[in-house]
């Protein structure tokens, strides 16, 4: 019932427009004409898998270029915002002491409190909490 009630709308109003009428530009469908329009399509009507704009990495994807520099520039940055970022032996959402926060916002208290460095801070809230997830 349903698929014909799609085909009859599709009878009446022609077929669903694939976006462009230049779809396969730049893909293996695309094919020289030597009337009017430089090239052709074939199938001139696509499927939804032939659509290059569909298909993942394809023409026009959503996903961008891997660029190790932007990667590079966003851990710097990251670090420069979150010093503890670069600590691979802190877990900073854990509770600290029980004392109904975490050991993230303890080091933050010991840093922006006492100037303590980062890293000092970080030994610290380990040291502090014998209850470290770390130490383990």
């Amino acid at each position: 019932m349903r698929e014909e009630a799609i085909n009859s709308i599709l009878g009446y109003f022609g077929s669903i427009h694939p976006g462009t009428v230049g779809w396969c530009a730049g893909t293996p469908y695309m094919k020289n004409n030597n009337r009017g329009v430089p090239f052709v399509c074939h199938p001139e009507k696509p499927t939804l898998d032939l659509l290059p704009w569909l298909a993942e990495g394809g023409i026009g994807s959503t996903q961008c270029p891997f660029d190790p520099d932007i990667i590079d520039r966003s851990l710097v940055f990251a670090k420069e915002e979150d010093p503890t970022f670069d600590f691979d032996d802190f877990c900073g959402e854990c509770s600290f002491k029980d004392m109904g926060i975490t050991c993230q916002k303890r080091m933050q208290f010991l840093i922006d409190k006492y100037s303590n460095a980062p890293l000092e801070a970080k030994n610290a809230v380990i040291k502090e909490d014998s209850g470290c997830e770390k130490k383990r």
